[in-house]
């Protein structure tokens, strides 16, 4: 498929095409294939051939879809509150890059710069901290340098791969785009269980994608999981290297969305379930950890922050949920349905607090959602995000991502 440029008269100043473009030969062919696929679908599909059958569609118009998506994250970066939390985050990039460039220089550690790398929830927007910490940060050399990864949800897998370093990070990205995008993982028709949180744990216990654990103890790095307790309601940071049974359970407990999962999970004797009813627990990581900076992935686009609100639909099947038991108690449900609220009174507390240098690495917008399923836009969103971490971070760019693909899928 040939992407053609913009007409010369067209504006330069815009992303007038998918940001792939300029990717090397080997991503350019992959993002031309899945345009392809797309649009054999779209062929196939009944919506096509009922109510749009004398509409066609190109791969080129799919490409040119995604540019125009593109465009929108291109002009939300100019407006005053994105450019506000890019000057936050600018110090902590520095700061990171200080303590990665005196640990390579001569091997010592810049006790003054205490980094925490804190990895948030979203489900199936997991994918953009997966490809900003699994591969992103350790292409630009900073697997290395926090003293603290805390995960929460979807981001405690993510951060236990991240604590165990090369060459599982690469692999635990993989999950997001081959076991969670098939059958098993997301079903709507089985009803009791939407999401089986089983499937990643079970990846990251067995089999050619199994965490090190060894490596994760072995690891200067603590690491932690964000839980809530069913019991009381009440959020927890789980240390995943003391936890009982195991890491891997703890990260289980971390991700087990009540509205979609159904299931507790016991670690250290007590019942929890998803961590994300406090999703970014920024007071509580200062206190406990006192880092002098903290790196957030927040899972999810600066243009697309509304979707932390649910919609009618969402109410109505959290309501559900609750009338058919999916939920320890009401108030479960309550907390499920302020999770925007918390998040920006937490946005709020960063940019009016002064102790701790807070940077929010936004993800460039590729379009996902908290259930989608679609392996290549899973793994087109990892790439993009990949590489927009090594760019903030001034690395130059390899010519090929370290992705691993299971020779099973």
């Amino acid at each position: 498929m040939k992407i053609e440029t913009p007409p010369s008269g067209q504006s330069q100043t815009k992303k007038e095409l998918p940001s792939f473009v300029g990717d090397p030969p080997t991503e350019r062919g992959f993002h031309v294939t899945r345009f392809e696929k797309m649009a054999k679908e779209y062929e196939d599909s009944i919506v096509q051939k009922v109510l749009h059958w004398n509409t066609k569609l190109s791969a080129i118009d799919f490409a040119q879809t995604e540019a125009i998506r593109d465009n929108a994250d291109f002009e939300r970066r100019k407006d005053k509150e994105f450019q506000a939390w890019e000057k936050n985050l600018r110090v902590v990039i520095d700061n990171l890059l200080e303590k990665r460039d005196q640990r390579n220089l001569d091997g010592t550690e810049r006790k003054d710069i205490r980094p925490l790398l804190l990895i948030m929830g979203g489900g199936m927007k997991g994918p953009y901290g997966a490809g900003q910490a699994l591969l992103g940060l350790p292409e630009a050399g900073l697997d290395k340098v926090f003293d603290t990864v805390v995960g929460i949800s979807a981001g405690a897998a993510t951060a236990t791969y991240f604590v165990g370093g090369e060459p599982q990070a690469a692999k635990g990205a993989s999950i997001f785009y081959e076991e969670c995008t098939k059958g098993e993982f997301i079903k709507f028709r089985r009803v009791h269980q939407i999401m089986n949180i089983d499937v990643v744990t079970e990846a990251m216990s067995h089999g050619e994608k199994s965490v090190d654990k060894q490596a994760v103890l072995d690891s200067e790095t603590e690491l932690y999981v964000g839980a809530t307790r069913k019991e009381d309601g009440e959020f927890e940071l789980i240390n995943a290297k003391t936890a009982r049974p195991g890491m891997i359970t703890a990260v289980g407990a971390s991700m087990a969305v009540p509205l979609v999962y159904r299931k507790a999970i016991e670690v250290n004797g007590e019942k929890y379930i998803d961590g994300a009813f406090d999703p970014m627990p920024i007071e509580r990581l200062i206190k406990q950890f006192k880092p002098t900076d903290i790196l957030v992935l927040p899972n999810t686009p600066f243009d697309r922050m509304d979707a932390f609100e649910l919609n009618p639909g969402q109410y109505l099947f959290a309501e559900l949920a609750h009338q058919t038991g999916s939920l320890g108690s009401i108030g479960t449900v309550e907390k499920f349905l302020r999770v925007k609220e918390e998040i920006r009174k937490s946005l709020e507390y960063i940019q009016n607090q002064n102790k701790v240098n807070i940077g929010i690495l936004w993800p460039p917008d590729s379009g996902l959602s908290n259930l989608g399923t679609n392996p290549d836009k899973v793994e087109a969103a990892v790439i993009e995000s990949a590489r927009d971490v090594i760019k903030q971070f001034g690395s130059a760019q390899p010519r090929k991502l370290n992705l691993f693909h299971s020779k099973k899928q």
